[in-house]
């Protein structure tokens, strides 16, 4: 089961609801492997279920974080999570022994697609502990 696909799992309501939480406990009773992408550091309030649920079955987070550049993050990613809380959260989910990999979309002509600010966005994710 791949959640994320479509839309953040992580939205503000999520904070309210919990439904994202949820998934992830029947997920986990059913030790149903499960991808999750998300731009959302909300993620770690979940660090229960997701560590039981890695033990259970294959579980792989992606965390979308197209650029660490602050001026471009702000002009593109209004409203979304400030890449170093993605990166925070990242190490946090490493931590607990998720396997974590990090997805760079999109790359923006332009702006995000310069060799160097690429490798920002490598070396950063590679620092938190992010493994693809």
């Amino acid at each position: 089961v791949v959640i994320g696909a479509a839309t953040d799992p992580y939205q503000p309501a999520e904070g309210r609801f919990k439904l994202t939480r949820q998934c992830l406990q029947v997920l986990r009773d059913f030790s149903n492997p499960t991808a999750m992408i998300t731009r959302g550091p909300m993620i770690v309030r979940d660090l229960d279920v997701l560590t039981e649920l890695a033990r259970r079955a294959q579980l792989h987070i992606t965390f979308s974080i197209p650029t660490v550049d602050d001026d471009i993050w702000r002009r593109t990613e209004p409203g979304t999570a400030h890449p170093k809380q993605r990166l925070r959260a990242i190490e946090k989910l490493v931590g607990a022994g998720i396997d974590v990999g990090v997805g760079m979309a999109p790359i923006l002509p332009g702006l995000s697609d310069r060799p160097d600010r690429l490798e920002a966005v490598v070396k950063a994710a590679r620092a938190a502990g992010a493994t693809g």
